[in-house]
């Protein structure tokens, strides 16, 4: 029997591939997951974000640039 197919937004990330995106270190997503600005999954014993939760956090970076200018 195979595995579901989850829905692409559902997708979860490991944090080495959302540090990549990010242009930060492993350590520095960890610290936004341990403030809340990122929600995060625990999965097998491994910490990932789902694929949402991260357009999530960059709209979020969104509404903050906007609010400054």
């Amino acid at each position: 029997m195979s595995a579901p197919i989850l829905p692409e937004e559902d997708r979860p990330l490991r944090l080495s591939v959302i540090a990549e995106w990010l242009g930060v270190a492993v350590k520095t997503v960890r610290r936004l997951i341990d403030s809340g600005k990122l929600k995060s999954v625990k999965i097998g014993g491994l910490r990932m974000v789902l694929l949402c939760d991260f357009k999530a956090y960059l709209k979020s970076l969104n509404g903050e640039d906007r609010a400054h200018v």
